[in-house]
């Protein structure tokens, strides 16, 4: 050990055990720091624990989410985003899409959504599907500062259709959906799809 001590440069030697620590580890401590930073402030991965998205986001699967302009501000989402949303009524966070925004009137006619009185164009969910009503009514004008939303698997979705205040407050916004991640055997997909 003291030979050791002898052969070693001056600067090592003056260094404290931190100083030490840090000269050997300081690349795994700033990783630790930009990985915490990138997924507490920039993005977030979250798990899908139900079917209420399916089949855009399958049961177990995984999906990042940009959540930096959420947190630093309350920008308005466009039609048809997927959105990370604090839940007042089941106090969680849920996701659901963007169906409409602040001033738009959303109605429900034929199993189709009219926008405006116009039919909404939904390529993204399997054909034939139909959107009924729920408990909240048929015909909804959302009100400013707030966003109406539907899971994509309208049968099995409990939504804007069904909550007691069915417009969600932009301040709840917590992130929006960047890519889907499934691994699951029996999903119904398999892979990495982008959500924009």
């Amino acid at each position: 050990m003291a030979e050791e001590e002898k052969n070693m440069p001056e600067e090592e030697k003056k260094q404290t055990p931190v100083g030490k620590f840090l000269r050997q580890y300081g690349y795994l401590v700033v990783t630790a720091l930009v990985v915490v930073v990138l997924f507490r402030g920039v993005f977030n991965l979250a798990y899908v624990p139900t079917s209420s998205m399916e089949p855009t986001l399958p049961v177990k699967s995984l999906f990042l989410s940009l959540r930096l302009p959420w947190l630093a501000a309350d920008p308005e989402p466009e039609q048809g985003d997927i959105m990370m949303f604090y839940s007042r009524e089941y106090d969680e966070i849920l996701v659901k899409r963007v169906i409409g925004l602040p001033g738009q009137t959303v109605e429900f006619k034929g199993g189709g959504v009219l926008v405006d009185g116009q039919v909404l164009e939904e390529d993204y969910l399997p054909d034939g599907t139909e959107t009924w009503p729920g408990t909240s009514g048929n015909s909804f004008t959302v009100p400013e500062g707030t966003v109406f939303l539907l899971g994509d698997n309208r049968d099995n979705s409990l939504d804007s259709r069904y909550w007691e205040n069915p417009c969600i407050p932009l301040s709840d916004l917590r992130a929006q959906a960047l890519a889907a991640i499934s691994v699951k055997s029996g999903s119904s997909w398999r892979g990495i799809r982008g959500l924009l």
